[in-house]
């Protein structure tokens, strides 16, 4: 492809990044982008995977994870309001998988956070 080609393909799924942008906290399925883009699921998949460098999923969950740390950061929310809010599956969901990628609970966080 040249430079004109990825800008092009890049555009053809903008909308769907704008979108996930703004509606991570939906969950958002990959299809339902893609289908917003007039792209099939796998094409979709390929030009996020080019233009963001991991794939779609990733990035929605890597979202909502900022968008957590920041709740814990900033509010009073609860972990379970977070998690409810932020479309985890489970609370226990949202606590492994933050965890997982924080080496910590988010209620650790959060207090290490007040600390400092």
């Amino acid at each position: 492809c040249d430079t004109g080609t990825r800008q092009s393909e890049g555009g053809l799924i903008r909308l769907g990044i704008d979108y996930l942008d703004a509606h991570y906290f939906e969950d958002p399925s990959v299809a339902s982008l893609a289908r917003m883009c007039h792209v099939s699921e796998e094409y979709f998949r390929r030009l996020f995977k080019e233009q963001k460098g991991i794939s779609p999923v990733a990035y929605k969950n890597e979202l909502r994870r900022s968008k957590a740390r920041q709740y814990l950061m900033y509010t009073d929310m609860s972990v379970l309001e977070i998690s409810e809010s932020l479309s985890y599956a489970t609370v226990s969901h949202f606590i492994k998988d933050f965890k997982e990628h924080h080496g910590t609970t988010p209620l650790a966080f959060r207090n290490a956070y007040k600390r400092s």
